[in-house]
């Protein structure tokens, strides 16, 4: 990661609010274990989109030589 690289502790900034009055940044140590790791399900979506992709192609080429003929 980058913070590994730059010899830096990884920090998580969290924009509660928006505002040009804004107090100055407050540091508050959270944890990482609240984000949930959806990796698989996003390896998934992605293959499934590429799986519609193909489909769609091989159909789009089928109907081109098709209407060819």
């Amino acid at each position: 990661p980058i913070a590994r690289a730059l010899n830096a502790e990884p920090f998580l900034i969290v924009a509660s609010h928006d505002s040009a009055a804004a107090p100055p940044l407050v540091t508050v140590p959270i944890s990482t274990a609240i984000f949930r790791n959806d990796h698989l399900e996003y390896a998934i979506t992605w293959f499934l989109l590429a799986a519609v992709w193909a489909v769609m192609t091989f159909a789009l080429l089928w109907r081109i030589q098709r209407s060819k003929a």
